[in-house]
């Protein structure tokens, strides 16, 4: 519901979860607060005005590289163009799926519109926000910054000195180490209740998304028990920024972000006359009940709004990829091998990951995966049968044919480096390269339809499942748009999912996984636009757990696709861990099968089998965190997490002890009938149980793992019989 207030000219955005208020002065539009329902009585809307300076903008807009208003450091705070702004008007229209709000505002002085578009669904307890700004004059305009967002007044319900009070909830990256959960206090960021004129900030200027954070974030007030969860949805340059009061007023913080701007990602955009120009969307989301909850807000708005399953992919088909085991090697004999050994095992798609399209068994670099990507023919020393023959014998055994491409880059050994440079990135006069391969730009029509033709080459082949992988990084950008790098970065990655969702469009039946480096970009810009991503290169089967476990808490289970990294040497407890650790996610099994025992392969199929027996639930579940002690590479301690369907049908509980003195964890579940009787069974244990449903809730339930480095997973489902 989006409602005029006409006496006291306030916006109010409401639905379930939260209330958004915008106040309306001297035709200055300014935030007021965003709180969840109950506690919105708590702000007195006058006095939280009174403690700026200035009235906080909606988003901060920067042009023609002016100077900002009582600013110093890092802040991007107060730009001129939008607190000089002025309403206009504003429309409340009708969508499907809900309603959105336009406020439209004027800067006099420029000619710049700035509309602040925000959308309210029926279906989400999240609210997207974006501006897209026009140029009404008859003089270019230069956008040096663009926000999509700003909240501003924390502490909200506390007169408590920030330092202490506000915590910022962080989700550190990088390259096989996604995911690391991170809290720091204001006092640790710098960021203190009086002249704090430093920020703390996040410029990501990488083609790489998540190349330092994922672009996530929860801010918490302790006090009032509250979470603002915030998520920036772009596949390249974004900021997040997060600073103090500076001399305008005392004890409080603002958060904004957006794209990256002109300081630190090199982004500016030239608006010609009449020209518009939209930033990028952010979704965000508040509670009052729990971090948790918070986080599971966002998964419904995740599962929701944002994810696009293709038909295939609602299934959650379990997936085999061969890199672990041939790292770039796969021939046919390796593919014939594996899809042998992996018959009745319940896989239901095989992946040849990259090197299909290389030399074999030369000198010279043509059998390199890494310098010869970009024609992308089978080679016919690999697959003198074609792929053709390869495709009929992964039919045969019962499973879909998968391929990896990685469509972006061309390698130095391959013929597009060089005939294709037409429809390469440039800076100026010179190609953007990196670690020997050049970049596609998708900007451009014309390279969208080629990326087209080789996809559909290999649908035509009648491979089903593409692992679309970007190892590389085109940082800070190009200037194929005409206009700035970071501009031109825009363009390219706005072109690449336009290409994504015609070609989902063309072909419904094909399931794209999106890879980058692993975990490189695993964020809803780009999982708004494929059924499902890699979360991580990570290939140890101790640390594959635990970037899993950090990375379920901003990204949905069902778009999880995690490394089953079972190795022929490992014996009976660690193929079992490995098989937990992608228990919650998207099962993605690799490692060796070729020289598996047959008892190793009947752990994989018992663990495939059990996974079966539950994946339904990854449609829309509630994720609890009752354990979360042990950080990357800090082995200490034990992981627990629970998930509950939406149904409260089922509940599975994963269990991880890596090095601790405590054999037995005693867990309370949540959404337990205590009127009910519950099946329990466990994998790997097989172990089989009927309890309560007051048993449960009255006595918890006791996880025991009495070895170091051992994991399980119990499935509690609710009994047919009473």
């Amino acid at each position: 519901m989006i409602k005029f207030d006409q006496e006291k000219l306030i916006w109010k955005l409401r639905n379930e979860s939260f209330e958004y208020l915008i106040g309306l002065k001297d035709k200055d539009v300014y935030h007021i607060a965003f709180l969840p329902i109950d506690k919105v009585g708590s702000i007195n809307v006058e006095e939280q005005g009174k403690q700026y300076m200035f009235l906080p903008v909606e988003a901060e807009v920067n042009i023609n590289h002016e100077g900002l208003m009582i600013t110093h450091g890092t802040r991007q705070n107060h730009c001129k163009a939008s607190m000089r702004a002025k309403y206009i008007s504003h429309s409340i229209n009708k969508i499907d799926n809900g309603e959105e709000l336009i406020i439209v505002q004027l800067d006099e002085q420029s000619g710049l519109e700035i509309q602040l578009h925000y959308v309210l669904f029926n279906n989400s307890p999240a609210l997207k926000r974006f501006v897209k700004v026009r140029n009404t004059s008859t003089k270019d305009i230069n956008v040096t910054q663009l926000g999509s967002f700003k909240l501003q007044g924390f502490p909200m319900m506390s007169d408590t000195d920030l330092a202490e009070e506000v915590i910022l909830h962080t989700f550190e990256s990088s390259w096989s180490w996604e995911g690391n959960c991170r809290s720091y206090t204001m006092n640790q960021l710098g960021l203190h209740s009086t002249d704090a004129r430093h920020a703390w900030h996040v410029e990501n200027t990488s083609s790489w998304s998540c190349q330092e954070y994922s672009p996530f974030f929860v801010l918490e007030e302790k006090s009032a028990n509250t979470f603002w969860a915030v998520q920036i949805e772009h596949s390249a340059s974004w900021r997040f920024e997060l600073g103090g009061s500076g001399m305008d007023g005392d004890n409080w913080l603002y958060m904004q972000g957006g794209l990256g701007n002109f300081v630190h990602a090199n982004w500016s955009k030239k608006l010609s006359p009449q020209e518009s120009f939209e930033s990028i969307p952010v979704s965000m989301t508040v509670s009052d009940v729990s971090k948790d909850h918070v986080l599971n807000q966002m998964r419904k708005h995740q599962n929701n709004v944002l994810i696009n399953r293709a038909k295939p992919d609602t299934s959650y088909p379990v997936v085999f990829n061969e890199w672990l085991t041939t790292k770039g090697d796969v021939r046919e004999e390796t593919v014939l091998s594996h899809i042998e050994s992996l018959e009745n095992t319940g896989v239901d798609i095989y992946v040849l990951d990259c090197g299909w399209f290389s030399n074999y068994g030369t000198s010279d670099g043509s059998e390199s995966w890494w310098v010869t990507p970009g024609d992308y023919e089978p080679h016919p020393v690999r697959f003198p049968n074609g792929l053709d023959s390869i495709v009929d014998k992964i039919h045969s055994k019962g499973m879909t044919p998968g391929i990896w491409l990685e469509i972006e880059v061309a390698g130095e050994l391959s013929k597009a480096y060089t005939e294709l440079e037409h429809l390469l990135m440039k800076r100026g006069e010179y190609y953007i390269e990196d670690n020997m391969r050049r970049f596609f730009y998708f900007g451009n029509p014309e390279t969208r339809k080629r990326a087209t033709e080789v996809f559909e080459r290999m649908i035509n082949y009648g491979f089903r499942y593409f692992k679309i992988d970007y190892n590389v990084d085109c940082a800070p950008g190009c200037s194929n748009s005409g206009d700035s790098l970071g501009q031109g970065l825009v363009e390219h990655v706005r072109g690449y999912y336009q290409w994504i969702d015609e070609l989902r469009a063309n072909h419904p039946e094909i399931i794209i996984e999106n890879c980058s480096s692993g975990g490189m970009r695993l964020e809803y810009g780009m999982l708004s636009h494929t059924d499902l991503g890699s979360i991580t290169d990570q290939e140890d089967w101790k640390d594959i757990g635990t970037v899993a476990f950090g990375l379920s808490h901003i990204i949905h289970p069902s778009q999880m696709g995690t490394w089953v990294n079972g190795r022929s040497d490992h014996d009976e407890q660690k193929i079992n861990f490995s098989l937990v650790n992608a228990m919650f996610g998207r099962m993605h099994l690799s490692g060796d099968i070729e020289s598996f025992e047959p008892w190793q392969i009947e752990l994989y199929k018992e663990g495939v089998d059990f996974y079966k027996s539950y994946r339904h639930i990854l449609d829309d579940p509630i994720v609890y965190y009752h354990k979360e002690e042990v950080k990357h590479s800090m082995y200490q301690g034990w992981n627990v997490l629970e998930m509950v369907d939406t149904d409260e049908e089922i509940t599975i509980l994963c269990s991880w002890r890596y090095e601790s003195d405590i054999n037995k964890e005693n867990i309370l579940l949540h959404h337990i009938d205590e009127n009910k009787s519950y099946s329990v069974t466990n994998f790997p244990s097989k172990e089989k149980l009927i309890l309560t449903g007051k048993q449960i809730i009255e006595n918890g339930f006791n996880v025991e793992l009495n070895s170091n480095y051992e994991a399980s997973i119990w499935k509690f489902e609710k009994s047919k019989i009473q």
